[in-house]
């Protein structure tokens, strides 16, 4: 019986897609959906660009919501929008979000950030950050990547990742 138990949670590919990602609920975002955010360079692994998923309809509920991915430019490969039927709202709203915190999501995604720092510093909302807002979630993400470097939290390749994203100067696009 145990054996079926694991059996199922192998065999269930969406219980896979998400294990390398954060949910984040509607109530921390202001979003009309909940999202997950790639916290464990899950894009490596699944040979894609570097993501987030929403769920394409305003259930409250995470398990078993159908979602749709998001590129952190706030494309959404063609594919998805043809198999998914959302809500032009849902799509707007969340490249907002995207666009407003991409840095940070970047730096979750390479895990140079956690989920719960990620939270703790994201710009909520749905709508358009101001050029100010968005420049101060990248300096607090690097002050948060600084803060490890200092503590020697990272070794290696991530320890060069984090030198560079301190060195990065994104491009925030004008209000």
């Amino acid at each position: 019986m145990l054996n079926d138990f694991f059996e199922s949670i192998y065999n269930n590919s969406h219980l896979e897609k998400f294990s390398e990602m954060a949910n984040i609920y509607q109530d921390e975002t202001d979003l009309p959906v909940n999202i997950w955010i790639d916290t464990a360079k899950e894009y490596i692994s699944g040979k894609h660009a570097k993501r987030i998923k929403f769920q394409t309809n305003a259930g409250g509920n995470i398990g078993g919501q159908p979602t749709c991915p998001m590129m952190l430019n706030g494309e959404i490969p063609p594919k998805n929008l043809k198999r998914n039927k959302i809500d032009t709202q849902f799509i707007s709203a969340v490249r907002n979000f995207v666009l407003n915190n991409r840095f940070a999501l970047e730096k979750a995604a390479d895990e140079l950030i956690r989920d719960s720092e990620f939270k703790q510093i994201m710009i909520k909302s749905g709508e358009i950050a101001s050029t100010e807002e968005r420049d101060e979630l990248v300096h607090k993400t690097k002050m948060i990547i600084k803060n490890k470097l200092n503590k020697n939290k990272f070794s290696g390749k991530d320890k060069d990742n984090a030198e560079a994203a301190l060195l990065e100067r994104p491009e925030i696009p004008c209000d």
